[in-house]
């Protein structure tokens, strides 16, 4: 999933920092049980899930 928001991210113009959170303190911080995780501004945007560049896209689209 991480290389889709890459390409979202890209996609979309967006000059912002795709990060990848192996940490297993720092993701239950989100309250997460299922990963793949996606989190927009400190917000589980997606969870259980892994998504499509165009998925990821939609859901970034969402917090613009």
């Amino acid at each position: 999933m991480l290389e889709s928001t890459k390409e979202a991210v890209k996609a979309m113009g967006l000059d912002i920092e795709v990060g990848y959170v192996t940490d297993m303190e720092e993701i239950t911080k989100y309250g997460v049980m299922s990963m793949p995780v996606l989190v927009v501004n400190e917000k589980v945007a997606s969870m259980a899930k892994v998504l499509k560049a165009a998925e990821v896209e939609k859901l970034l689209r969402k917090y613009e």
